[in-house]
């Protein structure tokens, strides 16, 4: 029974003790259903690095489910699933939203940094898709982020989220932007970008919280 088996495997994902770090169920006629039971043990697992589900009958529903697990998942680099002929271009932009989520700073930071190959013939793929997976094989993992940030939210830098902590947080976001221009080596445009950036940021809080700035003038003079 393919649902049985799956929850076997799913129980054996879960087990903290687990070393397991390839899986592979090619052909094996896994669905939507057992697709979702493998996909919510990933949320728990922190050792399989390849998961190979090619050739199965996995529609966009199972890649929905997937797309869910690979926000708490850091260590799978390998999800293949390829010929899944119910997969359509929907489930793609589900995954590829899991990679790099565009509605917030903090969603783009918080997406998954890890994964970087879906298909071993990735031609078909959505081009946004390829990009991430491409930008997640980064040698260097902690400009993974730092480039979905600046690439994703390159028209504006949204600091409300931020405002919560006050003006305290701005200097930390100044200097985040003056690492983030060190450490990708930015292109001429690109330092000039990421100067608007700084004032833009700058902006925002002014507008956001002139008693706030007046209060904090007033004290240091």
């Amino acid at each position: 029974n393919g649902t049985a088996g799956c929850q076997a495997l799913a129980g054996l994902l879960r087990d903290p003790n687990c070393n397991l770090h390839t899986l592979c169920l090619v052909n094996t006629g896994i669905d939507d259903a057992s697709a979702t039971i493998l996909a919510d043990a990933l949320s728990d697992n922190h050792q399989l690095k390849t998961l190979n589900l090619n050739a199965n009958n996995i529609g966009n529903g199972g890649a929905a489910a997937f797309a869910m697990a690979l926000g708490n998942n850091s260590s799978l680099k390998e999800l293949f699933l390829g010929v899944n002929r119910g997969i359509t271009n929907s489930g793609w932009v589900d995954i590829a939203v899991a990679l790099c989520d565009p509605s917030s700073i903090n969603a783009t930071y918080s997406s998954n940094h890890t994964l970087q190959r879906v298909a071993n013939d990735a031609s078909d793929l959505p081009t946004c898709l390829n990009t991430y997976l491409a930008t997640n094989s980064h040698n260097v993992k902690r400009q993974i982020p730092m480039q979905k940030i600046v690439v994703q939210h390159q028209d504006h830098l949204d600091m409300e989220p931020t405002f919560e902590w006050g003006l305290k947080i701005l200097p930390l976001v100044v200097a985040w932007l003056d690492r983030v221009q060190v450490v990708l080596d930015l292109t001429e445009d690109g330092v000039k970008l990421m100067s608007l950036h700084k004032l833009n940021a700058i902006n925002q809080f002014i507008r956001a919280m002139p008693a706030d700035l007046e209060r904090d003038v007033i004290c240091e003079s």
